[in-house]
This record gives structure tokens, sequence and C-alpha cells, in this order.
């Protein structure tokens, strides 16, 4: 016997995918997708202390490594276009590397470091530009309006579509989900 003739299978399956009210049937084949605001900042804390500690170990052993100074002091490269060599200990350690990211000029940087760097630092220059307005349009547009058109759970949202009336009622209990686009009702004027 097909699902397709019982008028409920679209609304299991809906049930299923959503994991509406976090409640999932054993029997099934369903599993709760619903996520906890928790889970995100716990992932957020978690890549920030990697991201911390790939820095960190980047600027303990960057002068102990070969990989970061080949071009330096490998044979095959002509003196002429080895690049000058970076200050080492100290606070130099942390940030002698990247001044020269800022002061170098293209051709200075082909001359030395070759074509694929040049175009590695164009592409990581373009990326920041096109990043940093979306950035501050999300965080100062976005995050502003979703938190501001949440609707909490004892007010009821609805919309009509033709003949399909769908109401809103569920609650978000976290201030951080509610900076997100779940925070919109459905059918909100924020949406249109």
């Amino acid at each position: 016997m097909s699902n397709d003739s019982d008028p409920s299978a679209g609304e299991q399956i809906w049930s299923c995918t959503t994991g509406s009210g976090g409640v999932v049937d054993s029997n099934s084949n369903c599993y709760n997708t619903t996520i906890d605001a928790s889970q995100i900042v716990f992932g957020l804390a978690i890549n920030s202390a990697i991201g911390i500690l790939c820095y960190i170990g980047f600027v303990l052993w960057r002068g102990e490594f070969r990989v970061y100074f080949n071009r330096l002091v490998s044979t095959a490269v002509p003196e002429a276009q080895r690049p000058p060599p970076l200050k080492l200990g100290g606070h130099h350690h942390l940030w002698s590397w990247l001044i020269p990211v800022f002061k170098l000029s293209d051709g200075a940087l082909l001359e030395s470091a070759g074509l694929d760097a040049l175009v590695a630092q164009r592409i990581l220059g373009f990326g920041c530009l096109a990043l940093l307005p979306l950035t501050i349009l999300g965080v100062g547009v976005l995050i502003p309006v979703n938190y501001t058109s949440y609707v909490p759970a004892t007010q009821t949202s609805s919309f009509t579509d033709g003949n399909t009336t769908t109401n809103s009622t569920t609650s978000i209990n976290d201030d951080f989900l509610r900076m997100t686009m779940s925070a919109v009702p459905f059918g909100s004027h924020v949406l249109l």
C-alpha cells in the first residue's frame, strides 16, 4: 500500500524533516533536526579556540620550520629574487610577518615571491574588500531587524495564501537564535 493516498503522509514527512516539537518517533526513519543555539555557540567557541591555537603555533614555530621561509634559504632562488629576512624573537615574532603584507608593492611581491603569491594575495584582498560591506550590512542591519521582528509564543501570526492558512506559534527561547531569520514570522512584511 502506498503512502501517496494517505493525506497525512505529507504532514508526517514535514514533521519528520523539520523535527517538529523535538519529538521523534522511534519506529520511523526520522531523526531530530532541531538545533539548539547552545550547539551553535559551542561550535563557534571550539572553532575559535582551534583558530587561536593555529595562530599561536604559527607564531611560535615559523622561525623553526623551513616551509615558512623556504624561498629565503633555497639555493635554486637567485639572490636578487629572495625576500628580505623577517625579524624573529620578542614581539617581532608576533607581527613581523604581517608588516610586509601591507608595505610590499605588487611588483616587489611578483619579483620576490612569484606570480602565485601575487595572485593569492589579490584573491585574499578581494575577499576582504567584498566581505567587509556584507559584514557591516549583516551586523548593522540584518541582526537588528531579525531581533526586533520576533513574535513571542503568546502571539499568533497567520498568513493566508489562496486556500492555505499557516499559523506560526513557535517560540524561540534563545537570544542567539532571535538574531537569525528564523525569528521573523512567516508572512511578515519584513520578508516582502
